[in-house]
């Protein structure tokens, strides 16, 4: 299920790590110069795929932790109504 899962979210996900030329960062369509300009942080470089493999990481213990807590909350409910407050 897991798997099936991250085949899901992966296609998902890779649009919102790439977005497509010209989209990225609100420059509406105009080409980027190649030297580097002021305040530029982002890497040319397509990211590497390690890099990926840990943002899926990080972004799967999110929904174990978010499923977790909402888990956690409804137990919590349910006891709270069980004794009557």
């Amino acid at each position: 299920m897991r798997w099936a899962l991250l085949a899901l979210l992966l296609p998902a996900l890779l649009l919102l790590l790439l977005p497509p030329d010209g989209a990225a960062h609100g420059d509406s369509g105009r080409q980027r110069e190649p030297g580097p300009g002021p305040g530029r942080t982002r890497r040319e470089e397509p990211p590497l795929s390690i890099d990926l493999t840990f943002h899926l990481l990080r972004h799967m213990l999110r929904l174990a932790r978010t499923q977790s807590q909402r888990a956690q909350a409804e137990q919590n409910r349910l006891v709270l109504d069980a004794v009557g407050k």
